[in-house]
């Protein structure tokens, strides 16, 4: 079945990761709690932001945790639980675009996801509050961790659900692990070039995306020029 001709989107199936793909967590949320974390469990130990956002790529945020700050099991308790009150306390701001491209996808007749290493609380809290709606569907944290990414379930799952093919699946995210998850299921992957990422991210981005979107307009651009191109 060629669903893109039937929806009018170049991807029946928008999927959005959430933190700084669609709203601004690192800058306003997981920097400073970490921050704050470290000052309780490492005093002295700093780091500058891109030092943080390259560890995050490599070798990862939990191998940082427990690899490099050799943070115990009741550390790596405090440190979500800190993590999880810095979320509680701020609604971050949304990307410019993200609220129009997820309207025009909906009119196009198209399905608009989220996979997310968020709590779906948090990703409920900030769509309402900055796009004014939810996601069709949500895969979250909270889920059973063999079954997050970049783990391909959740690409798996709307396939089967919606009917579709993972050629119908666009994954929009600025980490590795979003790559992997679209890598492993057949899907295209997008990246949200738009986002704080490392160097490093940047780099093997240009190399092995799909698409290498600066953007959010031209995702846009990506999603619905199909509509006057008779190819698409």
């Amino acid at each position: 079945m060629n669903t893109t001709q039937k929806t009018g989107t170049k991807y029946r199936i928008l999927v959005l990761d959430h933190d700084d793909t669609s709203v601004h967590s690192t800058p306003e949320i997981n920097w400073p709690a970490f921050v704050d974390t470290l000052s309780k469990l490492r005093p002295g130990v700093t780091f500058t932001y891109d030092e943080f956002m390259e560890l995050c790529f490599d070798p990862g945020f939990d191998d940082l945790c427990r690899k490099i700050l050799r943070f115990n099991e009741e550390e790596m308790v405090f440190e979500v639980a800190n993590w999880k009150r810095f979320g509680e306390a701020t609604v971050p701001t949304g990307v410019d675009g993200i609220r129009g491209i997820v309207e025009a996808q909906r009119r196009a007749g198209g399905v608009v996801a989220v996979v997310s290493h968020s709590v779906e609380k948090t990703i409920r809290r900030d769509w309402n509050a900055r796009f004014g709606t939810l996601p069709d569907v949500i895969y979250a944290w909270d889920d059973d961790p063999l079954r997050r990414k970049p783990s391909p379930f959740p690409l798996a799952d709307l396939t089967e659900r919606f009917g579709c093919s993972p050629s119908d699946i666009l994954v929009v995210d600025d980490l590795k692990h979003g790559y992997d998850m679209a890598a492993a299921a057949g899907c295209d992957f997008a990246y949200a070039g738009w986002a704080e990422s490392a160097r490093s991210t940047r780099l093997f981005m240009r190399d092995n995306a799909s698409h290498y979107l600066e953007t959010p307009k031209d995702l846009e651009e990506l999603l619905f020029s199909c509509q006057t191109q008779k190819d698409c």
